[in-house]
């Protein structure tokens, strides 16, 4: 006669070099947001060229852009390597010139004002991409774009989810697996020509 059900749920993910077993999620549910967090850290989720005064550009340069993750990156025209990174999780603001200021709900709630004369006008099509102690200049070729990037910066910052040490890890050895099958299928089966006899 059954008196009772039992349910047992096991998750184990196995041993990570350089990982201690404290650092490991400890359940299903962990490590599938430790997973997700990750994926959205790989995601691209805005791209486009702005022309950028600050951080590393002492001058204004024209630069092909791409948000993704938590990573504002700079990309080289001619070989599309990334050349530079913003770590947008250090941002607090964005001023978009026209007194309308987006702020990090980590701030605290203070309100910045931030006069027009630090770099760009609104009819430039510019923001500023604030951090605590300095800030970089960014101009859009229409309002439109602007737009675009400034609501992209509005919805990320203050928001970006953490990316576990484990979970990336983890990520590239599924990345280093995915690429080795790719390369030993596209060699295909080694064929020898026959020999004749």
């Amino acid at each position: 006669m059954q008196i009772g059900e039992m349910v047992l749920h096991i998750f184990r993910l196995p041993p990570l070099p350089g990982i201690s077993p404290e650092q490991l999620p400890q359940s299903l549910e962990e490590c599938h947001r430790g997973l997700t967090h990750t994926r959205w850290h790989k995601s691209c989720y805005m791209q486009g060229t702005l022309t950028q005064l600050g951080g590393d550009c002492n001058v204004l340069r024209r630069r092909h852009l791409r948000i993704i993750g938590s990573s504002l990156i700079a990309y080289n025209d001619v070989t599309r390597r990334a050349i530079a990174s913003i770590d947008l999780r250090k941002a607090t603001a964005v001023d978009c010139g026209n007194r309308e200021t987006i702020q990090s709900p980590a701030s605290g709630g203070t309100t910045h004002s931030y006069d027009d004369d630090e770099g760009f006008s609104a009819g430039q099509h510019g923001f500023l991409l604030k951090f605590d102690t300095d800030h970089i200049t960014f101009i859009a070729d229409s309002e439109q774009e602007k737009d675009d990037w400034v609501n992209i910066l509005k919805a990320l910052i203050g928001r970006i989810p953490p990316n576990p040490l484990w979970a990336e890890l983890l990520f590239q050895r599924q990345e280093q697996l995915k690429h080795a099958v790719q390369t030993h299928v596209a060699a295909g089966p080694s064929s020898t020509p026959p020999t004749p006899s």
